[in-house]
């Protein structure tokens, strides 16, 4: 078994399938045959789905409206139904789109969209253990849930309430699926677990007015309506984030959450600490201007601040927030002439400073950073507005081999193939080169994970 880049990619319009990657050409290629795929579903074969998680050494993803669970040990692949509760007992459905794969206790839950169950067709909350018996169906109301996460030995996600019809806070502990009681929020997304603010070893005490610990982080909105902001949950209270900094009647609109850990310095009274850990959450998020930004936050109001960059553009849509060697990394709109080209970014969050590693259009001035000149893949970047928030959790960049991979396309051409940054010792500096590429259609590679194979 070796670590392995999986992603979603293709060598024909729309006919997707599953890739593996070693990090050369020669080590890139289908890890789920297309012919096999069509061997089973028909000719004109679609995958993907959302999302492509691997848990419990298996692949799990949407194809052609089902459930495909690839089991790396055996190679072999299956597609379960779901064992159901019937008014005649036990029976089985079928799945429309299953997505939201998240892992939790040994098995793997996710929204099933379904027909046959208990009231017509419905969106429900479904686990797998990758084989047909152990598919079953878990809610029987319509939740429709989404943004699945897990905290605090829970599962969470956002779901609706029948009473209200309102999305609210849900989680399963046991064979408990209940509503989360307290929590003054409607519509919560982009739910991710993350430490935020100083957080020490463990052989130094942390001081009296933090909370140590990861937190539930989260956008939402008052259950009175209103602008949308950041939320923090720590199991048992509930706290809304909205700095001055914002718009108020607009609010932070949050999304893209995503955790970072670094080595800073500190102080426990006035005592001088040497190697503290600091930590915060990043998202995108939008300013007093009603431009979508990169946002950092310790997880209080007052600690929560827009970050800027060097190139003057302001409308960011940050997408891709990776965390990798205590700095943050994230690719985004970098075209003053607003084309819409995106390049990578690296966050330094010790000297507070951001940089541009890759340009997406040629800058005679900047010749580090000209070079192939790739332009990121906004295919699957979940622009708010534009791509609407159904496409947020389909990455096209994450860390693998000690270095960041992503799909792009060169200024000749349109179409996006697998890269790697090649960045130097420090970081703060890359020299792109094309990992695999697909002639014509192009590799298109997108939720880009690692695995185990």
């Amino acid at each position: 078994m070796a670590e392995q880049l999986v992603f979603f990619g293709t060598t024909a319009p729309n006919d997707y399938t599953i890739w593996k990657s070693d990090g050369t050409s020669s080590g890139t290629g289908q890890l789920i045959n297309a012919s096999v795929l069509s061997d089973l579903y028909g000719s004109g074969v679609t995958i993907p789905g959302p999302i492509l998680l691997y848990a419990n050494n298996k692949i799990y993803a949407q194809a052609q409206n089902s459930l495909l669970v690839w089991d790396a040990a055996s190679g072999h692949f299956d597609i379960p139904s779901a064992v159901t509760e019937t008014s005649q007992g036990q029976g089985s459905v079928d799945f429309n789109t299953p997505q939201g794969f998240v892992a939790y206790d040994g098995l793997v839950y996710f929204n099933g969209s379904y027909s046959g169950g208990l009231v017509g067709t419905n969106n429900d909350l479904f686990s797998t253990d990758g084989t047909q018996p152990g598919t079953k169906q878990v809610s029987y109301s319509d939740l429709n849930p989404g943004s699945l996460a897990v905290a605090f030995g829970k599962l969470f996600f956002s779901g609706i309430d029948s009473g209200s019809n309102n999305y609210v806070l849900w989680s399963r502990h046991g064979s408990t699926l209940e509503q989360v009681q307290g929590v003054d929020v409607v519509n919560p997304q982009y739910l991710t677990l993350s430490v935020a603010g100083h957080e020490f070893a463990t052989d130094l005490p942390a001081p009296p007015h933090l909370a140590p610990g990861p937190s539930l982080f989260m956008s939402g909105q008052d259950f009175s309506g209103g602008p949308t902001w950041l939320y923090r949950y720590n199991g048992t209270t509930l706290t809304k984030i909205a700095p001055t900094t914002a718009d108020q009647s607009q609010g932070l609109q949050p999304c893209n959450l995503a955790g970072l850990v670094w080595i800073g310095e500190g102080k426990i009274g006035n005592k001088e600490v040497a190697v503290p850990y600091q930590s915060a959450v990043f998202f995108s998020g939008v300013d007093t201007n009603g431009n979508t930004r990169l946002w950092m936050s310790a997880g209080t109001s007052e600690t929560t601040v827009p970050i800027t960059v060097p190139h003057g553009l302001d409308n960011l849509y940050p997408f891709n927030l990776n965390g990798f060697n205590g700095q943050l990394y994230f690719t985004g709109y970098d075209d003053p002439n607003n084309s819409r080209g995106r390049g990578l970014f690296v966050y330094d969050p010790v000297t507070h400073t951001a940089s541009r590693l890759i340009d997406s259009h040629p800058d005679p001035n900047q010749t580090n950073r000209a070079g192939l000149d790739p332009q990121f893949n906004s295919d699957w970047e979940g622009e708010q507005g534009a791509l609407g928030s159904a496409m947020f959790n389909q990455p096209t960049m994450t860390v693998f081999n000690n270095d960041l991979y992503f799909s792009a396309s060169e200024p000749s051409g349109d179409v996006a193939n697998l890269w790697r940054a090649n960045l130097n010792s420090q970081g703060t500096s890359a020299n792109p080169t094309t990992v695999h590429s697909v002639s014509q259609t192009g590799l298109a590679p997108f939720s880009l994970t690692t695995a185990d194979l």
